[in-house]
């Protein structure tokens, strides 16, 4: 839910578990990427994500 992907779906689970089988099948090989490189960017993607939040709500609580 925090990515966006409950509204992006219309909550739809049949289809975040198409997504995330997509993933799993991604994650064993038989692509370009390595497992390792997809999930080095995928850790740097949510680590941008929570800092963003981060600095977003620590702008809302300055006076």
């Amino acid at each position: 839910q925090k990515a966006g992907l409950v509204d992006l779906t219309d909550d739809d689970r049949a289809t975040l578990l198409g997504a995330f089988l997509d993933i799993a099948a991604q994650l064993q090989g038989g692509n370009e990427t390595t497992p390792v490189d997809l999930k080095m960017r995928w850790r740097r993607a949510g680590l941008h994500a929570f800092d963003a939040e981060k600095e977003h709500v620590e702008r809302k609580e300055q006076p």
